[in-house]
């Protein structure tokens, strides 16, 4: 049909279509010849790429589900996780992290204590040897995307990540910020938390002072009735103690932005600066500091022999 033509045949044969010469450029072709063409070519074509893919599909699959990835090649990096303020205790951090979605056969989530992280790699070889490194493995490695992790230490910071393996190898995921456990913060007397204290000084003193330029403490205050105390810790030393029948007034920085300092005056001239400052995502220091407020001014309202009626109202930490 291609080769050489002979000088008796005709240029343009109606019988004969388009001529062989308009194909291949020799000749201009007309519109109508090129729309044909090209019609007739796109028409080659999609029925080409139909059998290739039915082809693949029936030789040269992928071998492997390309929702979950290609087993024959190393795990994606996991991304960080990050926590679940709300559902935060003493003990334990929920943790959440967007679905792997690739082929895994197992992915587990490492803690390590951040005050014996490593300062440019928290999880390495030394720290994971040396120090508390726990690990919890997931149970479904593809579309988990949430596990809490327990039996942690109070008011302690843990570094997280996650580690993807499959049939290729493993990989580290990048570890997450510090997350702090809640305190242990047992019910006490009335009312019981954590708080700063500033040194006492004499009452006469500005109050103006700035609390900034102090050095707090940080203690254990519980009021018991008309007792209150302070220790080093939950179950630990006593530092001081203060009868409220010897509390002269409660003062407080209500109505400031900040609200979280408590001055208690005694019939002495002494007073005693105590500070809200919750670490409980749940409760701002101000929620904190309103607390012991309404709990210390009923207190001074009641007679020695009457906080038998008072209400045991415990802070919700």
């Amino acid at each position: 049909m291609f080769g050489r033509r002979s000088s008796t045949s005709p240029t343009n044969s109606p019988s004969m279509g388009i001529s062989p010469k308009n194909i291949f450029g020799t000749v201009p072709m007309s519109s109508t010849e090129e729309n044909a063409f090209n019609q007739f070519a796109t028409a080659e074509e999609a029925d080409n790429l139909d059998d290739i893919e039915d082809h693949m599909g029936e030789d040269f699959g992928f071998g492997f589900d390309p929702e979950i990835g290609d087993p024959n090649v190393p795990p994606r990096i996991p991304q960080a996780p990050t926590d679940l303020p709300r559902l935060r205790t003493a003990n334990s951090i929920t943790l959440t992290w967007e679905p792997q979605r690739q082929h895994l056969v197992s992915l587990v989530i490492q803690a390590m204590p951040a005050e014996f992280a490593a300062p440019m790699d928290p999880f390495g070889n030394y720290s994971l040897k040396k120090t508390g490194c726990v690990f919890l493995e997931v149970g479904d490695p593809q579309m988990a995307n949430q596990m809490t992790f327990s039996d942690l230490k109070a008011g302690a910071e843990y570094i997280f990540r996650l580690v993807a393996r499959n049939p290729r190898g493993s990989t580290n995921g990048h570890p997450s910020a510090p997350i702090m456990t809640l305190e242990y913060c047992p019910e006490r007397g009335e009312i019981s938390s954590f708080l700063y204290m500033h040194p006492s000084r004499d009452a006469k003193a500005s109050r103006r002072l700035s609390f900034r330029s102090q050095r707090r403490t940080y203690v254990w205050v519980v009021l018991d009735a008309n007792l209150l105390t302070w220790s080093d810790s939950v179950d630990g030393k006593e530092l001081g103690r203060l009868m409220m029948t010897e509390v002269k007034c409660v003062l407080s920085d209500e109505g400031t932005t900040e609200n979280k300092v408590i001055s208690i005056l005694d019939t002495k001239g002494r007073e005693y600066n105590f500070e809200a400052e919750s670490r409980d995502p749940k409760h701002t220091s101000a929620e904190l500091c309103s607390h012991w407020l309404a709990r210390l001014r009923a207190a001074l309202k009641l007679a020695p022999g009457d906080f038998g009626k008072a209400s045991n109202t415990a802070l919700l930490m």
